[in-house]
Formats: C-alpha cells, structure tokens, sequence
C-alpha cells in the first residue's frame, strides 16, 4: 500500500513493501526567502553536492527544513535561526534573493546573531562588498 499525506508543513510520503515500511518527511513547500525570514528562519545554502536536497536531510540541530528555497543553482533550506549560521552571499545573490543591502555602519551590528532588518525579520544573510560588509534584508 502507497500513502501520501500532508500533515502541516510536512509531507509523509509512506512506502509499503512487503513486510516493511518506510517513512519519509521533507519540507512540504517551496518557500521564498523572505518567508523563510518571517518564519524566523534562516537559508542554507547547499554546498553543491545537493545535500540539501536528500530527503534525510536535517539542519544542524537535527529538525527538518521549514522548507526548500528556490536560489541560484543549487537551492537552499531554510532552517530555525538559532541553530543555522546565516549564509555569506554576494550582493548579487541577496538581489536574486528579492533582498536590499543594508551596509554595516563600521561595528560589525549587522553580522551579530541578534540583528534584525527595519521590519524585524533576521537578515537573509550576510553580504560581503565594500570594507565593512553588510547584511540582506527582505525587502
């Protein structure tokens, strides 16, 4: 017997052979980053080995992905803000990202965990130009 069902923002996919079964949970949804950022979440850039993409894949705090992220080439996950570092993009990719450069005012404020854009959101990530850097914030 095959299953399929979606429980909240997690999909159960169950696989029946025989005397075993199976069960899977991966992000149910595609989201976009900045309702990654509304969730209080944080993007995970994949490496580049698709790793983010396996089905078993957790963030580093053992939870699963609030979901995937369309981005650039390899995507990325979105995972709780307290257990994920935030990604270091170029000021292109926070564009892509739908995201604004916010500049840091020379004391390192916006690459601290505790920073957050006008709205209140975490940042997307940090953003390397410039001397001092910055972050991107949903715009």
């Amino acid at each position: 017997m095959n299953c399929i069902r979606l429980l909240g923002s997690v999909l159960t996919i169950c696989l029946t052979l025989g005397c075993s079964s199976t069960a899977v949970q991966q992000p149910a949804e595609s989201l976009s980053a900045k309702a990654c950022g509304q969730l209080g979440g944080t993007l995970v850039l994949d490496p580049g080995d698709g790793s983010t993409h396996r089905d078993d894949y957790r963030c580093s705090d053992g939870s699963v992905p609030f979901g995937s992220v369309d981005f650039g080439i390899e995507g990325a996950v979105c995972c709780s803000q307290e257990t994920a570092e935030r990604p270091n993009l170029t000021p292109e990719q926070c564009g892509e990202l739908g995201g604004a450069l916010i500049g840091d005012p020379g004391n390192g404020t916006t690459r601290r965990a505790d920073f957050r854009c006008s709205d209140g959101s975490p940042s997307l990530g940090n953003v390397v130009f410039e001397d001092e850097g910055g972050a991107c914030c949903p715009r």
